[in-house]
């Protein structure tokens, strides 16, 4: 299975379209950034901002967020993203220039039961779905509600104490020491089971399991040559006459997806078409 040093990186991916789908401007938080609360109902949120305009900023704002799973009234777990305070700053920040970090009081409120990971977005609007939006940070680590305390730090995965190649969080993550260069995670292996329809692979004039084998060996060397520590490994290969959930361009159930990472013990699966060319998640 995948390790879980690629979790943090899924998270970005996943959550960005949630709350920070947005272009990069000239207003940007400068870190370390800090996200503290000694009661688990009042947060003190601590950051500083660059501004590279050539005018003053003067109404700005910032959001706490929330995503991760939630526990549900039936007693499981699932997905959830929510926003939980928003504050405005009262500062000035003049043009091409920086202030220093400065602490803002949040309310935490009733944040659901479940283990979420916090961000803050900066904003112009006091809305936070208005524009723009101006910049984001994630902070490092999972966190599990209720929540009595907290005590959290941005997410930098540039830090990189012992120049292993592996940021001082993943290492972590992983249980290795972030200042030995000569402890560090293996290398990570995805695995993946690849489902087809009847012919996929007729235009190909090859078998499946030839043009799977194929893919992922010219992958792994793109990767391996790229100097990219990441494997892909098939651990199945099945037709629609095996998964018949897959006829006729229907798409997997989330319960049925679900079920075949377990029984292949895969990361992901991948679904080719009859119809087309294309590869997709499910």
């Amino acid at each position: 299975m995948v390790l879980r040093a690629l979790i943090p990186i899924l998270l970005l991916l996943v959550a960005e379209p949630a709350f920070t789908q947005f272009e990069r401007t000239h207003v940007n938080i400068s870190c370390p950034c800090t996200l503290t609360s000694s009661d688990g109902e009042k947060a003190e949120l601590a950051f500083g901002i660059s501004n590279n305009r050539d005018d003053v900023v003067d109404e700005l704002y910032a959001t706490l967020a929330i995503a991760g799973t939630r526990l549900s009234s039936t007693s499981q777990m699932v997905d959830y993203t929510a926003f939980v305070d928003t504050v405005a700053l009262n500062v000035n920040v003049e043009p091409h220039s920086a202030i220093d970090s400065q602490s803002f009081e949040l309310d935490l409120g009733a944040i659901p039961e479940g283990t979420y990971y916090f961000e803050v977005l900066l904003h112009e609007n006091e809305i936070v779905g208005g524009n723009p939006r101006l910049d984001s940070i994630w902070f490092e680590g999972e966190w599990s509600a209720p929540i009595s305390t907290l005590s959290l730090r941005d997410a930098n995965y540039l830090i990189d104490s012992d120049d292993d190649g592996i940021d001082d969080i993943n290492e972590r993550l992983e249980g290795t020491d972030p200042n030995d260069p000569n402890s560090y995670p293996p290398d990570p292996v995805i695995d993946i089971l690849f489902l087809h329809e009847e012919f996929s692979f007729e235009h190909y004039n090859t078998s499946p399991n030839s043009f799977i084998a194929h893919v992922l060996a010219v992958t792994n060397d793109i990767y391996e040559r790229s100097n990219s520590p990441v494997q892909f490994r098939a651990v199945g290969v099945q037709d629609s006459s095996e998964i018949p959930e897959i006829s006729d361009g229907e798409s997997l159930e989330e319960s049925r997806y679900l079920e075949l990472l377990e029984e292949y013990d895969a990361d992901i699966v991948l679904v080719y078409r009859t119809r087309d060319t294309w590869c997709t998640r499910r």
